[in-house]
This record gives structure tokens, C-alpha cells and sequence, in this order.
């Protein structure tokens, strides 16, 4: 399995960091959290859409492998999986996704990662709790149809022993 451009959505929680981040490592191929085109740099506060564009239409024009991950399901993300060779969407198990969701958060506030991203207040963990509970009658039906309007065929990763798999096979395929 080869590519220079890949696509991974999903839910908050079910592994798009942690398959994004060991395929670069293992590749070389630069990784981007869209989070990061979302939110400033220094503080977990959004940016105007913009600027958020702005910032995806640099990665896409500087790079030309990238692996692009994210849990959006709106036009702006368009120029980005329209370049995709590859496009993966994460549909685990919702318990596996929220106890996921949980120990990020207690990690997060004994100050054993220090990640500003993502649920830092109770309230913050409440709605990615019921985001990522949503997500397969919501985004999922989303992500796959935005996929498929771009003409990509979707890999679907629903167990860690399927993104395991997975991140193997670009590995070994390098």
C-alpha cells in the first residue's frame, strides 16, 4: 500500500494522532492535526475561518506527502481530501472511544500530559463524550459521504486490531 497524501477522520479519541504519528515516523511523510489549522497555537481558543483555511491552503501547497487528520466534516476540509490518495475513516466502539476520552482528561489533570488540546475542563470532556457518542449516525454518515462525493473509497478501521493491522501494512509498504 502506497501513498504521499492520506486523509484520517474520526471521532476525538479513537486513534487518528496515534496512527497519523507512527506512520510518519516510520515514513518520514509529515503529519498535520487539523486542530491545529482550528485553534491557536498557544492557547486552545479558535481562529477565524479564514485564517483556518489559510493555514490548510499552506500545508497543501508546501507539502507534497502529508498525512492530514481530523475529526471535521465541512466544506473547508474539501481541498484537502479531494488531494487524498488515501482516505481512512476511524469508526471504533463508542465505549473504547469514551473510556479513551476519560483517561486523556485525568492524564490531563494530574499533569501527566500536558497537551493543551482536547477536554482540559469537565465540560470540555462532556461534549467530546457526546460528540464522539453521536458520531456513528452523525459524522461517521458524514465523513463517508464527503469521501465518496470525492470519489475516494474510504478504508474503514473499526478495532485497534484493524489499525494495527493497518499501520503495519504502510509500514512494511514504505
Amino acid at each position: 500500500m502506497r501513498f504521499s497524501r492520506m486523509y484520517i477522520m474520526g471521532p476525538p479519541g479513537s486513534g487518528k494522532t496515534v496512527i497519523a504519528k507512527k506512520i510518519a515516523e516510520k515514513t518520514g511523510i509529515k503529519n498535520f492535526d487539523l486542530d491545529d489549522a482550528v485553534y491557536r497555537e498557544n492557547e486552545y481558543k479558535k481562529i477565524s475561518p479564514k485564517s483556518r483555511n489559510k493555514k490548510l491552503r499552506k500545508i497543501l501547497k508546501d507539502n507534497s506527502k502529508w498525512i492530514i487528520e481530523g475529526s471535521y466534516a465541512h466544506a473547508w476540509i474539501l481541498p484537502a481530501l479531494k488531494k487524498a490518495d488515501c482516505v481512512v475513516i476511524i469508526n471504533k466502539k463508542r465505549k473504547l472511544i469514551i473510556s479513551r476520552l476519560i483517561m486523556r482528561y485525568l492524564k490531563r489533570k494530574i499533569g501527566f500530559d500536558k497537551a493543551k488540546k482536547g477536554a482540559g475542563t469537565i465540560n470540555g470532556l462532556t461534549k467530546l463524550i457526546g460528540y464522539a457518542s453521536t458520531y456513528p449516525k452523525d459524522y461517521y454518515l458524514k465523513h463517508t459521504s464527503l469521501a465518496r462525493k470525492n470519489n475516494k473509497r474510504p478504508i474503514i478501521l473499526r478495532t485497534p486490531e484493524e489499525a494495527r493491522f493497518f499501520v503495519e501494512q504502510i509500514i512494511c509498504n514504505k
